[in-house]
C-alpha cells in the first residue's frame, strides 16, 4: 500500500494511490528547515532560506500549483500593508514574495526582514500569515523558472 520513497533530503512512505510522477520544475519548501529548493529536470537549481507562516497562521502543507504572478503591489490583510515587488500566488491567498529589506533607487526602503532572519525559527515568533517570504534576489531567481502550473510541495 505503501512506496518507499528516498532522496538527497528526506526518507519517508506514500501511499501508492497518492504518488505521482513530477517531471521538470517543482518547488519544495521545508517548513522544518525554513529552505525552499527549485528542482528543474531533478537538480537543484536554487537553494533559499525562507521564513513561512507562524504557528497560529501557517502556510498550508500539502501539494499546490502557482496560479498566479503579478508584479509590484501591496499585500493587505486585517493588520498589515505591505508593498512586494513580486508575488508568486500557489495556494489560494499564499505565494513566494520579497521581503527583505533594502533600498530602492528612487529613495526609501523596501521589505522588513533582515537577511539573517531567513532560514532560521523566525517563523515560530515573527512567521508570516502564511506566505513563504523570501529574499528579494531569490524569489526573482525563481521567477525566472516557474509558470503558471509549477507544482509547489509544502512539507515538514
Amino acid at each position: 500500500d505503501k512506496y518507499l520513497v528516498k532522496t538527497n533530503d528526506y526518507v519517508g512512505y506514500v501511499l501508492k494511490e497518492e504518488i505521482s510522477l513530477v517531471d521538470g520544475t517543482i518547488v519544495v519548501v521545508d517548513i522544518s528547515d525554513q529552505q525552499l529548493k527549485l528542482y528543474v529536470d531533478n537538480k537543484v537549481v536554487l537553494s533559499a532560506p525562507v521564513v513561512t507562516g507562524k504557528p497560529k497562521t501557517p502556510t498550508d502543507i500539502g501539494l499546490h500549483e502557482i496560479f498566479d504572478i503579478s508584479g509590484p503591489r501591496y499585500l493587505i490583510g486585517p493588520d498589515y500593508k505591505t508593498w512586494v515587488d513580486i508575488m508568486i500566488k500557489f495556494n489560494g491567498g499564499e505565494g513566494f514574495h520579497d521581503a527583505s529589506y533594502s533600498s530602492c533607487k528612487k529613495g526609501g526602503n523596501h521589505g522588513w526582514r533582515k537577511e539573517q532572519e531567513f532560514g532560521g525559527d523566525t517563523y515560530l515568533t515573527d512567521g508570516s500569515h502564511g506566505c513563504v517570504n523570501m529574499i528579494r534576489e531569490d524569489v526573482f531567481e525563481l521567477a525566472e523558472y516557474v509558470d503558471i502550473g509549477t507544482p509547489v510541495l509544502i512539507k515538514k
